[in-house]
């Protein structure tokens, strides 16, 4: 096989792992259900019907409306920061609560420092 083969591919994986601002919601959702069915499998059958069910609440929830509303009102998506988000569920262990591990590394997926604050404030008492 040739290189420029062996780069074609290399660059498909590259884009496919990439996380953007339209399908961050969707990659963090996934990782987030499979460690929350891996670490916690009696809650996780209590509160969902199937993996599926937990990937469409998870995007309900942290879906591209949020995203839009938090860029509407100036916020910045940090592509490199939803990498490190994914990857630091991912990288959990059982014995970690997601939900600080979510809101210590994901905080900074949107930096709104530059951001109208009651436009900001607004995209959250919505959810």
């Amino acid at each position: 096989m040739s290189y420029r083969y062996l780069l074609f591919a290399l660059a498909i994986l590259l884009t496919a792992s990439c996380i953007t601002e339209g399908n961050y919601s969707t990659k963090l959702g996934a990782t987030f259900c499979k460690k929350y069915q891996e670490c916690e499998p009696g809650e996780f059958d209590a509160e969902y019907d199937s993996i599926s069910d937990c990937k469409s609440q998870a995007n309900e929830f942290s879906g591209s409306d949020s995203g839009d509303c938090l860029t509407d009102a100036g916020c910045k998506f940090d592509g490199s920061a939803a990498k490190a988000c994914r990857s630091a569920i991912a990288d959990s262990t059982c014995g970690e609560d997601l939900g600080s591990v979510f809101v210590g590394a994901c905080a900074d997926i949107y930096n709104c420092d530059d951001a109208d604050n009651s436009a900001v404030a607004a995209c959250f008492s919505t959810q």
